[in-house]
């Protein structure tokens, strides 16, 4: 069972509404409320009564229990942009750009948890194994460099 909410037009930017967004994705309802509650962004509102209205839509539908629910997939879209000016020096202006976003939340029963373990991958085959690395030559030191024969010194002129 799945259920998708959105909270279109929300008049917050995409960029702060994926901050709050990534906290709830992937955790249960209650787990989820509770960050929410918790969390001091403008966005945790708008999520917060968007998560409790998908639980609500899911009761009522599918008769399902809050503890059950947990929150599948959890993603922010750009919306319109509205558009406006504002003052600038020396008579001119400079445009501002009010931006909106869609937030959607899928809200999915919590899978059951099988009851029989998978089993373990048995060892790799001999064959499969990588053959181990050749040992490489030690490196020979490098015959030191010949150090240049100093100048012989200029005789220094007497200065009167």
């Amino acid at each position: 069972m799945e259920l998708e909410v959105s909270y279109r037009y929300a008049k917050v930017a995409p960029r702060k509404a994926r901050l709050v967004v990534d906290l709830v994705r992937g955790a249960s309802v209650d787990d989820a409320l509770n960050t929410l509650r918790l969390t001091r962004k403008r966005t945790s509102a708008m999520v917060t009564k968007l998560l409790k209205s998908a639980v609500a839509t899911a009761a009522e539908r599918f008769d399902s229990e809050p503890e059950d629910l947990l929150v599948s997939k959890a993603w922010v879209d750009p919306g319109p942009m509205r558009k406006g000016w504002f003052a600038r020096p020396r008579g001119m202006s400079a445009r501002m750009r009010f931006r909106t976003c869609h937030i959607h939340l899928v809200v999915s029963s919590a899978p059951e948890e099988p009851e029989e373990q998978k089993p373990v991958k048995a060892e790799k085959s001999a064959k499969a194994e990588k053959p181990a690395k050749a040992e490489k030559p030690a490196k020979t030191e490098k015959p030191a460099k010949a150090v240049k024969a100093e100048k012989p010194a200029k005789a220094e002129a007497k200065r009167p």
